[in-house]
């Protein structure tokens, strides 16, 4: 998904145009790396854009949906923008509408966190690593069993042996081998 700002008149006679932001909704088909010097590179993502005209819409629910029978560059000429920056691009995954099979509804993703874990310079990792206070005295359970049979000590529907003083007994008591 990209995220585009544009500048929109509401006419030809407008001399207030507005920012306003489009949303494209793609599929990823190439990942092209391009080298200038050792230092300077770009890394590109090659989509096929949905058209937003017609291959895009919202549900009665407010959620979006894509149709990839419509797509914005179709013919792969010179002057098609087939291409973002990959610090443009947002992950979103699509998931088939079971009631209209040609559609698809777009489902955000939330980036849990990303952290670079063999960087040289340590001096950013203290801004990363969230501040965490010690833990407070762990409060136990005040419960006291006054029987054993209020306690639960095996877990049913397992077989399963247990060591007891390096004797090997079985659920059912009965010893196994010393």
């Amino acid at each position: 998904m990209l995220k585009a700002n544009t500048v929109s008149y509401a006419s030809s006679k407008d001399k207030n145009p507005r920012i306003g932001g489009v949303t494209y909704y793609g599929k990823l088909t190439d990942i092209i790396e391009i080298h200038y010097t050792s230092e300077f590179k770009f890394i590109l993502f090659k989509c096929d854009w949905i058209d937003p005209l017609v291959g895009q819409k919202i549900d009665e629910f407010n959620f979006t949906l894509v149709n990839f029978n419509h797509l914005l560059y179709k013919h792969n000429k010179v002057t098609d923008e087939p291409f973002m920056l990959a610090t443009q691009a947002e992950q979103v995954c699509y998931v088939r509408d079971p009631l209209e099979l040609d559609w698809e509804v777009v489902m955000h993703l939330t980036i849990r966190d990303s952290f670079d874990m063999y960087s040289k310079d340590s001096s950013h990792v203290s801004r990363l690593v969230p501040q965490v206070e010690p833990l407070s005295q762990q409060e136990l359970d005040e419960r006291i069993y006054v029987r054993d049979d209020d306690v639960h000590w095996v877990r049913d529907g397992v077989d399963c042996v247990v060591l007891v003083d390096d004797m090997q007994v079985d659920v059912d008591n009965d010893i196994i081998e010393d």
